[in-house]
């Protein structure tokens, strides 16, 4: 059985089989990919990691929307729409909320506005920051943002998101309101008031799964696909919820720890609660990740070693494509592209692309038709042998000292003399030339 769902299911070619069959594998595959997803480190440290920073930044950037529904007179009715909201951690809600308001009378001016600001931007970029690394890791991105990039879209973030936040509580908050007092009136409104309340309550849900949509498409530094970060969006807002129902039955139950903490007695349950949102966020990740390149995996498996004879052939091929797009003239291929034209797992021509990079044979480009980066060469065309690349993929990685004998001298001049007649091979060619 152990062997059947790690390694056999991946074996199966889809196209062989009709499509109800297919689909069933293909949805097994999904849900074992999530499983180890979940059971692997990088999301429990991950999570651990944003936690901390949550805390940190939790008071300045609360703060922050407040500072801005107080610009749009709309401060006291959102206090009471978050609290209402979140009405099994008021208390916790509450001591924020006032922790807020009084940094926002302290910092009106001078040097602790200053102090401020920075602890809430160095905060909030240290969230984006790991969330982006650890979704990287997730989504198996060699490459992280640059230092500009990074500054400029975590900067939009923080600066957009308040009012974001804002806006769409003001339109929830009136949406409510408007129901509620329409449902009061007799005529048409009484009627189907009862139907449109449900769905007025739907609303949250609904922004909750736009919200872990619009992050798992932002986040990571890879192209991601709408449908798989809807479906991630969709269901992990559903988690979330449901992880807010058993917060809330918890939290009646933990009456008989107030002896122990006194008035700090729903500290360590928010703590185990942001704690556990942060594990449903980066594990909605995962799914994302699951939908869109399950079929990357296929012949792919943590058990599968490929033979060094074949790596060789497979990176010869991927060089010979890209320098034969590059002496044509033509846009350089992506990772789809070049997996598509060799019949091979997306995961193992990203995995070869990353070696090609770090032996400086390929070089890695931004396409303006995409967001998906191509691959070009990284050095001459005219000098690019298949000896080169051989040289690259056997040379990478380091050494250490072996104590100097004769034996050992012996092994290294036939390995010269090997080296040197391949070079002087005449099946030694270019790879523009293949």
């Amino acid at each position: 059985m152990k062997q059947f769902f790690s390694r056999d299911i991946w074996r199966y070619r889809l196209d062989k089989f009709p499509k109800l069959k297919a689909c069933w594998i293909r949805c097994l595959r999904i849900f074992i990919l999530i499983i180890q997803g979940f059971t692997k480190r990088q999301i429990q440290q991950g999570a651990s990691a944003l936690t901390y920073y949550t805390l940190l930044a939790l008071v300045p950037m609360v703060a922050l929307i407040l500072a801005v529904a107080r610009g749009f007179l709309f401060e006291k009715a959102l206090e009471s729409w978050v609290l209402e909201r979140f009405s099994e951690r008021r208390e916790i809600i509450s001591k924020i909320i006032e922790f807020a308001d009084a940094s926002l009378q302290q910092t009106t001016g001078g040097v602790l506005a200053t102090i401020g600001v920075v602890i809430l931007f160095w905060s909030a970029i240290k969230i984006l920051r790991n969330t982006e690394m650890v979704m990287n890791r997730i989504w198996e991105v060699k490459w992280h943002r640059s230092l500009a990039r990074q500054f400029s879209d975590y900067l939009a973030l923080i600066l957009i998101c308040p009012v974001v936040v804002v806006a769409t509580s003001a339109v929830t908050i009136y949406l409510s309101a408007r129901f509620s007092a329409l449902d009061q009136q007799a005529g048409l409104f009484k009627d189907i008031g009862p139907i449109l309340l449900p769905i007025l309550n739907l609303v949250p849900l609904v922004l909750t799964s736009l919200l872990f949509t619009f992050v798992y498409i932002f986040m990571p530094n890879t192209r991601v696909k709408l449908r798989p970060a809807l479906y991630a969006g969709v269901l992990t807002a559903i988690a979330y919820q449901m992880a807010q129902w058993l917060y809330l039955y918890f939290q009646i139950g933990m009456t008989k720890y107030n002896a122990i903490y006194g008035t700090f007695a729903a500290l360590p349950l928010f703590l185990i609660w942001v704690h556990l949102s942060w594990v449903i966020v980066l594990l909605g990740s995962k799914v994302a990740f699951a939908f869109q390149n399950v079929d990357a995996y296929e012949f792919i498996t943590e058990e599968f070693s490929l033979s060094h004879h074949f790596r060789k052939i497979l990176c010869l091929r991927i060089i010979n494509l890209s320098v034969k797009q590059f002496c044509q003239g033509l846009p350089p291929l992506s990772k789809i592209e070049l997996s598509n034209k060799l019949s091979i797992p997306l995961l193992l021509t990203n995995e070869l692309l990353y070696e090609l990079i770090e032996g400086e044979i390929l070089s890695r480009v931004k396409r303006d038709e995409d967001r998906e980066s191509g691959y070009q060469p990284a050095r001459s065309v005219d000098q690019l042998t298949i000896k080169q690349v051989l040289d690259m993929i056997e040379e990478r990685g380091e050494s250490i000292p072996l104590p100097p004998s004769s034996e050992l001298e012996t092994i290294l001049k036939s390995l010269e003399a090997f080296s040197q007649q391949i070079e002087g091979s005449d099946a030694n060619i270019l790879l523009k030339d293949i």
